[in-house]
């Protein structure tokens, strides 16, 4: 918070992920800083092997994207 050209703290309190301060009477400037969780990809299957001449369509893909896992996506 920032009142003039001085900082000031307010108490701040975090509940199963909300964060809930006491806004003051007077105009203030609120900044937040965060952090992102690294996203973690995984797969259910081994990698396929492209045949040589064999054609790769939407309808038959060489990759499943339903054999992709995604964690932490926040």
């Amino acid at each position: 918070f920032r009142e003039s050209d001085e900082t000031q703290d307010n108490d701040l309190t975090e509940t199963s992920g909300k964060y809930t301060f006491a806004m003051p009477k007077k105009p203030c400037i609120v900044t937040v800083s965060t952090k992102g969780k690294q996203i973690k990809a995984a797969k259910t299957v081994s990698d396929p092997s492209a045949v040589l001449g064999q054609k790769y369509t939407a309808e038959k893909p060489l990759y499943d994207m339903s054999d992709v896992l995604i964690m932490n996506d926040g």
